[in-house]
């Protein structure tokens, strides 16, 4: 049964994170269009694509809260899924430009449960194992890039009634998007569990050095971990002079158990945790990763229309090439991440797209706007940056989650996770509006973009040592799951298996 929760939880969380990639892919080729039905103003388009993102920022860190005090993480989701559904269905319903506002702003705040979702991985996962897990839940969001601009070929095909409403091209992809979390609504309920953290779990030497040797355990074998509850009462009552461990923990007879658990911290030094030097950095290369994501995906259209007359077919080979590349760095990182620190992963990342950033800083300015006599070599010299400057976009996503996870208390895992996205959603927001000056003033656009990054890897470098995995001391001690033996051999059954993952 514990294997079976893990297995549910682990393709649950992936999907969570494929169908925001789906949504994302399948209503941004048609918005632009939708929006104009009811406006010319491209103002609106513009306050459609910053709702989502507004609403995430500021909702976010709620989540996160609320799962450091709660730790209930499905629920969480159940509730956040129902935003998703009624914000896609008001998108379907479409009756004005501000419903659509409103609509995208409501799936927003459902979007902002993935902060939780970091948080509950980083919790049930191992230090060792998290950089391949954050890579594989990273990489779901990929494969909705990839497979989601597909589903819009049936969807333009739609063209009928249902009530009142017109269902075509522009409103289905909202009654589609509803009826996808929908279904992945009751997968929540049957399928996800709050699965224990790794630190309310006892460890393995805990037990064998409190209790009798295995070989006096039937089968060798522990029924079940207590509830962390329970845990945490029998952990901290060193004042017991009998713990009635035989009714809730199989036929294993233990002594009374001490445990010195860190002092929970206030609410200032919850904050000032996050003004520590190590993280600052950490944020800092959130925003500066999606404010150059975005702006990317924004200007890669003028540019590809200004400098290569692509129409819409090729753009979308271009994203398509995009999301196979990604996906292949994901893999590449889930096997990097077992032989190098994340703070190398994101160096690396960091450097790759300094460089391709600074040939595009000496390339735009110089390209040619005949397409008859340059076409040729801007196709050339556009689409090897773009492929170099790609390559380097997960190993600064995985890298900085991973990482950021591992420096901040384990008390704050949620709240921390809400501020990232929060910063995440300001890199969203403002890299759209830069973009902008791509095809008008190219030099500011493409120098400013390396300065910044420029600034953020110093920081990087000046910070190394902070930046350092710390070693702590759950993440050195083995710790007991449902249906483990106490044979050391045999330590804990985590939410991800690095040897057999299963998908």
């Amino acid at each position: 049964m514990a294997d079976f929760k893990k297995k549910g939880t682990l393709v649950t969380s992936f999907i969570f994170f494929l169908l925001g990639g789906i949504e994302y892919a399948v209503i941004l080729p048609t918005l632009n269009e939708y929006v104009h039905t009811f406006t010319d103003s491209s103002f609106y388009l513009g306050l459609v694509l910053s709702a989502f993102s507004l609403s995430g920022l500021l909702v976010a860190p709620i989540f996160g809260v609320l799962h450091d005090k709660l730790h209930k993480t499905k629920l969480m989701l159940l509730v956040a899924n129902c935003f998703e559904i009624v914000g896609n269905l008001l998108y379907f319903f479409g009756f004005s430009e501000y419903m659509l506002v409103l609509s995208r702003f409501i799936a927003g705040i459902g979007a902002g449960v993935g902060a939780s979702m970091l948080a509950q991985i980083a919790r049930t996962t191992t230090e060792k194992e998290r950089s391949s897990a954050f890579a594989l839940f990273m990489a779901a969001r990929q494969f909705g890039l990839i497979f989601g601009p597909g589903l819009n070929i049936f969807l333009e095909d739609i063209d009928i009634t249902i009530g009142q409403f017109k269902c075509d091209k522009l409103t289905s992809p909202g009654l589609f998007m509803a009826f996808v979390w929908s279904v992945f609504q009751v997968m929540v309920v049957f399928l996800y569990y709050d699965l224990p953290f790794l630190s309310d779990l006892p460890s393995t030497d805990e037990v064998a050095s409190s209790g009798p040797s295995s070989s006096a355990i039937p089968n060798g074998e522990v029924s079940a971990p207590l509830p962390s509850k329970e845990m945490a009462d029998v952990l901290t009552d060193g004042d017991t002079e009998q713990t009635d461990l035989p009714s809730t923990y199989g036929s294993v007879n233990h002594p009374p158990a001490t445990h010195i658990r860190p002092s929970k911290l206030s609410k200032k030094q919850k904050v000032m945790a996050l003004l520590n030097e190590e993280i600052v950095v950490m944020l800092a290369s959130t925003f500066i990763f999606f404010f150059n994501q975005t702006a990317l995906e924004a200007c890669l259209t003028p540019l590809t229309k200004l400098l290569l007359n692509l129409n819409a077919f090729g753009n979308s080979l271009l994203y398509c090439l995009a999301g196979v590349e990604i996906v292949i760095g994901f893999v590449s990182i889930k096997l990097l991440s077992k032989r190098v620190q994340d703070r190398v992963v994101l160096t690396i990342g960091m450097l790759v797209e300094i460089g391709s950033l600074t040939v595009l800083c000496v390339f735009l300015p110089i390209a040619g706007e005949d397409q008859t006599q340059y076409k040729t070599s801007n196709f050339i010299s556009l689409v090897s940056i773009f492929v170099v400057q790609v390559a380097g976009l997960p190993f600064i996503l995985v890298a900085n989650v991973s990482l950021l996870s591992k420096l901040v208390p384990e008390e704050i895992q949620g709240f921390s996770q809400g501020v990232r996205r929060s910063i995440m959603g300001m890199g969203t927001i403002m890299g759209p509006l830069w973009a902008t000056g791509a095809t008008t003033t190219p030099i500011a656009f493409s120098t400013v973009m390396v300065v910044l990054f420029t600034i953020v890897q110093i920081m990087i470098f000046m910070s190394w040592k902070k930046l350092a995995e710390p070693k702590r001391e759950e993440s050195l001690r083995p710790r007991l799951t449902s249906g483990t033996t106490v044979d050391v051999s045999d330590e804990k059954s985590p939410l991800l298996d690095n040897e057999n993952p299963s998908m």
